[in-house]
């Protein structure tokens, strides 16, 4: 299948190369940034990026004018890009291929057998998530991100289709609540395997099958009490389909087992 090297890649693989190979501390309280806190902020982080990735897969769909309707309740899909925040800013481009790999135009489209799509995310907006015992996290995120997607399965006897692809994100996200402030510079080379959806999609809005990965390299600032603490932290998060019937869907960071629904995006670890 053809694909294309995203240029940002080798600079942001090389940053995270760079990263230590081991959670570091600064001085000060450490008891500021435990462990705990800093997995599950950087798996609410990672799980809010894998339903945008799954919005924008969508969204390549319904740019090639395939039929995307899903039923009434499902926040997933919707117009454009399905539930993108308004303030983000995303290009696409796209190149088709027939069955023996050629390019070719994409109409018609019966003529398509996959098409690679080079999308850029960029812009920023805010979450909120309750924690339980009175605690309401406010989650501000400021993006850019690039994206290399694949879609196959497009031939007409085709009952489902299939995303693949890689992506690099160069994300600042910013954590808060009544108690403490966090914020996480995060370098992160984001994975799609085999992601696969099924038709028609108005019946099955979530992908029945496949994983989507990221490699994360985060310098974790938190401010509580007049004091600040600062970790270097490495996290791999795996997010395994197929979802359930309200959109949860299994994540696993660094062997801990969380839960994501893919409509509210919270993640429960």
């Amino acid at each position: 299948m053809k694909r294309n090297i995203i240029p940002s890649m080798l600079a942001v693989a090389a940053l995270a190369g760079a990263a230590a190979c081991s959670d570091s501390t600064s001085p000060g309280s450490a008891s500021l940034t435990t462990d705990q806190q800093v997995t599950a902020d950087v798996a609410q982080s990672a799980g809010d990026a894998l339903v945008l990735d799954i919005q924008s897969m969508a969204g390549n769909e319904l740019s090639v004018g395939l039929p995307l309707a899903a039923p009434a309740g499902f926040q997933l899909f919707g117009a454009s890009d399905p539930g993108m925040p308004a303030s983000l800013s995303i290009t696409r481009s796209r190149t088709c291929y027939d069955q023996s790999n050629a390019v070719i135009t994409c109409t018609p489209l019966s003529a398509v057998y996959s098409i690679n799509f080079q999308l850029s995310l960029s812009g920023s907006f805010a979450r909120y998530f309750d924690r339980g015992n009175g605690v309401t996290d406010t989650m501000q995120a400021s993006i850019n991100r690039s994206r290399n997607w694949t879609l196959s399965g497009l031939q007409n006897t085709d009952s489902t289709r299939q995303h693949d692809g890689v992506g690099t994100a160069a994300d600042t996200t910013y954590f808060s609540n009544a108690r403490r402030s966090r914020s996480a510079k995060e370098l992160a080379i984001d994975s799609a395997v085999a992601i696969i959806v099924k038709l028609p999609r108005a019946t099955h809005p979530w992908p029945i099958s496949g994983s989507w990965i990221r490699n994360v390299n985060a310098i974790v600032v938190v401010t509580a009490n007049g004091t600040t603490n600062t970790r270097t932290v490495q996290r791999r998060v795996v997010v395994t389909f197929p979802a359930d019937n309200q959109g949860n869907v299994a994540l696993d960071i660094n062997g801990q087992a969380c839960t994501l629904n893919l409509v509210t995006h919270k993640v429960v670890c």
